[in-house]
Formats: structure tokens, C-alpha cells, sequence
């Protein structure tokens, strides 16, 4: 089962992916701080990480995609920056440590979002 893991502080997203993922047939894991995430990733081996930026604690969601694409372990997971924090700033950073795509949470519904998780997973597969 294809499992992916949502770093996401907000309950009220992570229960809505939790469902429409599970429904889709995707195995869900979740964090809440990149704390929490960084060591869930090394057990969890999720095969697609959706990435909020801004996320209570010490560290937010650039400092994680940082962490993850410098070590061998991890750097291959395709990784969605998803957040509602539109900074250029932020977009070509993401892009720059090489997340393969950077989505609003207000431009997309669940099954959009479950098209693209799919797109990506095809595409690096290959």
C-alpha cells in the first residue's frame, strides 16, 4: 500500500486527507511538528510527504525539506509543499531544495489534490 505522510498542525486538514487518502487506498500517516516528522520518516518510509510550511516548534516545513533532501536515506521521497502561505520567497526555496511541487490548500479539493499525489508517485516512479 502506498503510504504518505501529511505534516500538518491544522486537525481539521489532517482529518479531511486522512479520509479521502484511506478512501483512494493510501496508507496515512501524520505529524504534527517537524520534531515529530523528521524521525516518523525515518520509521514510517512514506512514499510521498505532503509538507505545510508553517508548523508550531522550533523548525518549519523549509527546514524539514532541507533535512530530507540532504540525507541519502530520505532525499528520493517525492515531497508537496502544501500550505496557504503564498510568499515568492517561500516558492522558489521550496523549489530550489527540491520539492517536485508547491500547492495552495485554497486552490484544490481532496480529489484534486489525490490526482496530483498520483501524477507525482507515476512520475518518479519512472
Amino acid at each position: 500500500m502506498t503510504k504518505i505522510l501529511f505534516v500538518e498542525d491544522e486537525p481539521n486538514h489532517i482529518a479531511i486527507y486522512k479520509t479521502k487518502l484511506e478512501q483512494e487506498s493510501f496508507g496515512f500517516v501524520s505529524a504534527k511538528t517537524a520534531e515529530e516528522a523528521i524521525p516518523m520518516i525515518k520509521v514510517e518510509k512514506p512514499d510521498l510527504i505532503m509538507l505545510d510550511l508553517l508548523l508550531p516548534g522550533e523548525q518549519n516545513g523549509i527546514d524539514i525539506l532541507a533535512k530530507l533532501k540532504k540525507d541519502p536515506q530520505t532525499q528520493n521521497i517525492p515531497i508537496i509543499v502544501f500550505t496557504n502561505y503564498d510568499e515568492t520567497e517561500f516558492r522558489e526555496q521550496a523549489s530550489a531544495l527540491g520539492a517536485n511541487d508547491f500547492v495552495l490548500k485554497s486552490d484544490v479539493i481532496p480529489s484534486q489534490m489525490v490526482a496530483k499525489i498520483r501524477q507525482i508517485l507515476e512520475q518518479t516512479a519512472q
